[in-house]
């Protein structure tokens, strides 16, 4: 009985110790079994730049060849280059890229390949960002493997075997610039000026700060509106973060009248008067540089100072002109009484006789009114005047 007890005991231990025999054999097949391929790609990226694109691949020891393909948006993304990983020993690799975003990538063992279960190979891509709007956004990156040997010639169960990864790319601003780089505007005027951001398609939506080196002269509001206040010069600045564009504006007040002051009625032949321009309004910023000009100067001439000297008899139109505008005055020239003379400087008279005499003016034609002639005699006890 004893006996029999003893070989039903030992066939429970002999079972207890398959068992853990049994349920280890899938946990080794498990080890076996680990991943062979890994894509990666930055999360993000800038249009313009260059990014690194990194397929490792942890191939079993019977591995002799894979054929990947690497797939990419070729409106997003431009294959550059490839280059193998240091310590990829015995490996050989050829890339050809066979259509627009298709990458054939075909990976070889050679005899003196080694590798344990937790060697890797390393195969980095330079991909080249494209600088377009059609780049903007996320966008896949996927490898699909579609071909795979041992070293007998078999296949191996990665055919088929897809991976993905995504990359989001966007479009930092560069720069920004104005629609005009300078304004000249009368006061009271208002311009709008409009922000252009490169590229085009930049992907920053920060607001434009707007600012006026002078506000006095001309304002500026959070819209680009320009409103001229006062002549002078100022600075208009538009900025989005480090980047900013500027205009110069001038404001100018515009000559709306102009007329001529002159002193006197008339002025005579020969003499000089000054003649003096008035504008309005007294701040307007036009060049104030006056120009004279006598339409009839053998009547009045008028120098670069608008002193007016009559030179005959008449009437003369004066004009002056400022900043593109022009007026007149007229200018009359006298021509006055410079002497009389009698007809007779000498003569003889009997006694008790009468003889006319007759007075000339110089000029004959003159402005001067006489009223009448005062005649005497320098010795009346020899002869008398009426």
């Amino acid at each position: 009985m004893k006996t029999k007890c003893q070989k039903i005991w030992g066939l429970v231990l002999s079972l207890l110790l398959v068992v853990p025999l049994i349920t280890m054999n899938p946990v080794k097949a498990e080890n076996v079994s680990h991943k062979v391929f890994e894509l990666s790609a930055p999360e993000k990226a800038s249009v313009g730049h260059t990014i690194d694109v990194d397929l490792r691949m942890y191939p079993k020891d019977k591995f002799a060849a894979f054929d990947l393909y690497i797939n990419f948006d070729e409106e997003a993304l431009k294959y550059k280059s490839a280059k193998l990983g240091m310590g990829s020993l015995g490996i050989s690799v050829e890339y050809n890229q066979v259509a627009p975003g298709k990458l054939k990538v075909a990976v070889a063992k050679g005899d003196e390949f080694e590798s344990n279960i937790d060697d890797s190979i390393l195969i980095t891509f330079k991909m080249e960002v494209l600088n377009t709007k059609e780049a903007v956004g996320t966008h896949g990156i996927q490898l699909e493997v579609y071909k795979s040997t041992d070293v007998n010639g078999g296949k191996l169960d990665f055919v088929n075997e897809i991976k993905n990864t995504q990359i989001t790319i966007d479009a930092p601003l560069k720069q920004i610039s104005l629609n005009k780089k300078s304004l000249v505007m009368d006061k009271g005027n208002t311009e709008t000026l409009v922000v252009s951001k490169i590229p085009e398609f930049t992907t920053n939506t920060d607001v434009v700060q707007w600012s006026s080196e002078d506000s006095e002269i001309a304002s500026v509001d959070q819209n680009g509106k320009i409103t001229a206040h006062k002549g002078g010069k100022t600075t208009i600045k538009a900025a989005i973060g480090e980047f900013a564009a500027t205009c110069e504006v001038t404001v100018t007040i515009p000559l709306e009248s102009l007329s001529i002051d002159k002193l006197d009625s008339a002025i005579d032949v020969g003499s000089k008067q000054q003649l003096v321009v008035k504008y309005l309004p007294l701040d307007t910023t036009v060049n104030k540089k006056v120009t004279w000009k006598s339409l009839d100067t053998t009547i009045a001439t008028v120098d670069e100072n608008g002193i007016v000297t009559g030179v005959k008899r008449g009437t003369a139109t004066i004009q002056a002109t400022m900043a593109g505008m022009s007026t007149t005055v007229e200018v009359k020239v006298k021509q006055p009484l410079v002497g009389i003379k009698i007809d007779q400087s000498d003569f003889t008279l009997i006694k008790n006789k009468e003889k006319a005499l007759t007075v000339s003016e110089d000029p004959s034609v003159h402005d001067d009114v006489i009223d009448q002639k005062v005649w005497s005699s320098s010795d009346e006890k020899i002869a008398t005047v009426d």
